[in-house]
């Protein structure tokens, strides 16, 4: 899992700045990830349901056949996230 900063590319652009993005491997990561995320801001939703429902400011996930990522609103959600998980 490593934070990435989203360009126009990626699905959430425009709407999020940066994601982690994990491996079917990091499943148990992702999750305790999600739930680290959902504690600290509240609910949210798969991001295709988020962009019809804006549940929540801050982030929201995504898992299909070909990803499994956790998707963050800015870069102060991002170093939040920093300060827990990577140092």
């Amino acid at each position: 899992m490593k934070l990435q900063k989203l360009d126009r590319r990626m699905s959430g652009h425009g709407e999020f700045s940066y994601y982690m993005e994990y491996r079917p491997k990091e499943a148990e990561e992702f999750i305790k990830c999600r739930n680290w995320c959902w504690e600290q801001w509240g609910s949210s939703c798969e991001l295709n349901f988020w962009y019809k429902t804006k549940t929540n400011e801050h982030w929201c996930w995504m898992v299909d056949q070909w990803r499994v990522r956790v998707y963050l609103r800015t870069e102060a959600e991002a170093q939040w996230f920093l300060l827990k998980w990577i140092v």
